[in-house]
């Protein structure tokens, strides 16, 4: 399959759907990549948290949703641990349940397939598997880094003692999950 042109769009762009010429487009929208394939006058939108998953879907290398309806959630830090493994990452208990925290609180779970494979799931759409993508450990370790970031520099932390608590909080985590980027 050859490489298809990719054109970098305003995501102000997708809203006049249209008006889109033919072709593979893609925006970022807060956190957020907005890739629309509209090669086939079909009109295709999918989102993603990584740039590069983007890509590969517009390319042709990814499929999203469907796939997953026959994976585990990754429910435990147990089974995290085991699946990372598999992977080649090397996680504890506390780690794993550290990386499944921030994803059950951006309401997103992490589910496993054969031989190790990970997907992400975003839980907002319950059962329906359709925003569902390839997500490698290592993608997982970065998303916690990235919402990690968000949280302490965002500012949003009330000021009285339960804020400082909080950040004290966040700090520790900021340490473990940089430690896990080094490793992975």
């Amino acid at each position: 399959m050859s490489k298809r042109t990719i054109q970098m769009v305003n995501p102000k762009a997708f809203m006049n759907m249209l008006d889109m010429p033919r072709g593979c487009f893609l925006a970022k929208d807060g956190d957020k990549w907005v890739a629309l394939d509209n090669s086939t006058y079909n009109f295709w939108v999918e989102e993603f948290t990584q740039k590069d998953q983007a890509i590969r879907w517009l390319q042709g290398e990814i499929e999203v949703g469907e796939v997953a309806k026959a994976w585990d959630y990754i429910d435990s830090p147990e089974m995290l641990v085991e699946v990372s493994a598999m992977q080649g990452v090397k996680l504890n208990g506390d780690e794993a349940g550290l990386v499944l925290g921030y994803f059950e609180g951006h309401e997103y779970s992490l589910m496993a397939g054969d031989g190790g494979a990970t997907m992400r799931h975003d839980d907002q759409y319950d059962n329906n598997h359709r925003g569902d993508i390839p997500y490698s450990i290592r993608d997982a370790i970065e998303f916690c880094w990235e919402q990690n970031e968000d949280l302490v520099m965002g500012g949003g932390i009330p000021v009285d003692e339960s804020g400082k608590e909080y950040l004290a909080s966040l700090l520790r985590d900021k340490q473990i999950i940089e430690q896990l980027m080094e490793r992975v």
